[in-house]
């Protein structure tokens, strides 16, 4: 049987370093996957929602809906996608809830039961549920965001999406958020409440 060091005893300090550094260790082999899933759907997202707000700005004489004005406001490009959809206006459809996100709950759940899982339950939950409904919430962000011609409300969006991409809990909530929209289209109820207020 070891006996525990304390901090003042010799050789603490090594045994400290290698008991951690083999912790790390462990626990990066393990979620390997979920790593390279999260950090992949994280830049994938931010390259894409830039992309998008810079195709809507750009147009060029070849393109099919080309006007003078759109000619006049454009980035200069050699191509343009200036009809594509709006973030704000983007949304998970509900066909999402059981092709995407039932099958991978029972699929966790299933994984759950079986035990010693632990990473490969974290990345399917992750993989088909966490991200998916985060990207909803986004969408749905930038669509309050467009409410609001003040640039508070774009700095507001700008620190959330900050936030998401940090902490592990405000994408957890996030993404719950993001399945209260897939499920109910807030959208339609808050320009419903707009029209009768």
């Amino acid at each position: 049987m070891d006996d525990k060091l304390s901090p003042g005893d010799a050789g603490y300090k090594q045994a400290y370093t290698e008991y951690f550094s083999q912790f790390v260790r462990d626990e990066a082999k393990a979620y390997t996957v979920y790593n390279c899933v999260h950090f992949g759907a994280l830049f994938g997202a931010i390259g894409f929602l830039f992309a998008a707000s810079l195709n809507r700005r750009s147009s060029s004489c070849e393109d099919m809906y080309s006007t003078r004005e759109t000619l006049a406001n454009s980035v200069r490009s050699l191509g343009g996608a200036a009809r594509t959809c709006a973030i704000r206006d983007m949304r998970v459809p509900r066909t999402y809830l059981w092709t995407c996100l039932l099958p991978a709950l029972v699929a966790t759940i299933a994984l759950s039961i079986a035990g010693g899982l632990n990473a490969v339950t974290a990345t399917v939950t992750h993989t088909f549920i966490t991200l998916p409904s985060a990207f909803a919430f986004v969408t749905l962000m930038f669509y309050f965001a467009s409410l609001s011609q003040r640039k508070v409300a774009r700095i507001l969006l700008g620190l959330a999406l900050a936030a998401v991409a940090v902490f592990p809990v405000a994408l957890f909530v996030v993404s719950a958020a993001g399945v209260c929209d897939v499920i109910l289209n807030l959208r339609y109820w808050v320009e419903f409440l707009r029209k009768e207020l």
